[in-house]
């Protein structure tokens, strides 16, 4: 699992490599507040440039809200070079990239294809930590999940005469367990997460194992973060278990 510790290109105000599509500030992709969008005027492709980043580990793309249910090709390029791409539906609203193999520096572009028009929210790209105990059994996975609260109104037949419905933000709950690196995590990774999560409030995650079901689309992010439980093993008090507790968004 990958957890992101940092976001690079926090506050830049991207340039188009495409002809302008949008109306919208370009600015609006970096800012955490998920009540500005970029959105396309038409079905043509959008290629952000973010310009230098330097060894970054991951680039997350959150807020994917195609106005019609279709595909979202996404793309991401250093020097012009692809690196990675993702065919999303139209309910896979993030996708995160994982370069923690091999960190990626250099001029730093996103690029949306498809046929309808585009809209992005969040747009994140920096450090991260893979963890080595992977994704622990019970741990919710909140992109598959039916994210909505439905309330109906019914007539003396108990049949639904209305239905309206709300999609919610679930509780997802990180368990970190007896990490063997765990008092360099600790005062490093882990302090690095509660950072970007107190200053930003958007952490980047990918539900993975190393080396296995690598799927870009299995990303999501974490906000508003609970006061995080770590307690020592009782067999070793070097080691520690974390356990961190999100509201989870895509």
């Amino acid at each position: 699992m990958f957890i992101a510790d940092s976001n690079q290109i926090f506050g830049v105000v991207p340039s188009l490599n495409t002809v302008s599509n949008t109306t919208d500030d370009l600015e609006n992709v970096t800012n955490e507040q998920f009540a500005y969008n970029v959105n396309t005027s038409n079905s043509d492709d959008i290629e952000f440039d973010f310009g230098a980043v330097s060894a970054v580990e991951y680039v997350a793309i959150h807020g994917l809200f195609p106005l019609t249910k279709v595909e979202t090709t996404v793309s991401v390029k250093i020097n012009g070079i692809e690196q990675d791409s993702a065919i999303a539906k139209y309910y896979n609203n993030t996708v995160v990239f994982c370069f923690i193999d091999s960190p990626k520096t250099g001029n730093l572009a996103v690029r949306l294809s498809g046929p309808s028009n585009k809209s992005v929210a969040y747009i994140a790209a920096g450090t991260g930590t893979n963890l080595f105990s992977g994704i622990q059994g019970g741990q919710v996975y909140n992109y598959l999940q039916n994210n909505f609260e439905s309330s109906n109104t019914m007539n003396k037949n108990a049949a639904p005469t209305s239905h309206i419905i709300r999609q919610v933000a679930p509780m997802v709950t990180v368990n970190i367990p007896n990490e063997l690196y765990s008092e360099t995590f600790i005062q490093d990774k882990l302090f690095n997460i509660y950072d970007l999560s107190n200053t930003i409030g958007i952490v980047s995650m990918l539900d993975f194992e190393t080396g296995v079901n690598y799927n870009p689309l299995r990303g999501w992010f974490g906000f508003g973060l609970m006061p995080t439980k770590v307690t020592a093993d009782p067999r070793l008090n070097r080691l520690n278990s974390i356990s961190m507790q999100f509201k989870a968004g895509q």
